[in-house]
């Protein structure tokens, strides 16, 4: 237990470099985005955000069929019986 405290650094980095690491590390890896795979990502992300609006508007326009909104009982009924 006494070699512990030997092999525990307590050194911390300065402000500077750990400010230059989180700008770093907010940066897009242009390599990768350029890369095939990278590529197909990003497609799947525009994709994946058309499907996601495509759903909510089928699920806005479902809501409003099972509302009723645009129809009354008295159009309704006299739709239904005259054809």
């Amino acid at each position: 237990m006494a070699e512990f405290p030997s092999k525990v650094s307590t050194r911390t980095s300065s402000p500077a470099q750990g400010a230059e690491a989180s700008v770093s590390a907010l940066r897009p890896d242009l390599g990768f985005v350029r890369s095939r795979l990278g590529a197909l990502m990003l497609l799947q992300l525009f994709f994946a955000c058309l499907v996601m609006i495509a759903y909510g508007v089928s699920a806005f326009f479902s809501y409003q069929a099972w509302r009723g909104v645009g129809s009354n009982a008295a159009t309704s009924q006299m739709a239904g019986g005259y054809a």
